[in-house]
């Protein structure tokens, strides 16, 4: 799996259970809505880094409903 669809707890080499599969699942969404990977201006290790410090990416696209980005 590249790097950017890792779960902060997998990337910083924690202790992690079934619940780094649902952010690397949300993280594939976010690229089904937006059309580009998440944190796609950032190289692969770079994203996981950036998300590892407790940012996300943001939403640009305007073409879903607010509930689906909640």
């Amino acid at each position: 799996m590249e790097d950017r669809y890792m779960a902060p707890e997998v990337f910083k080499h924690r202790k992690y259970d079934k619940k780094v599969d649902v952010f690397s699942f949300a993280m594939i969404l976010y690229e089904m809505l937006e059309g580009d990977p998440p944190l796609a201006n950032y190289e692969p290790y770079e994203a996981a880094k950036f998300v590892a410090e407790g940012r996300r990416p943001t939403f640009r696209s305007k073409g879903y409903i607010l509930e689906l980005r909640e």
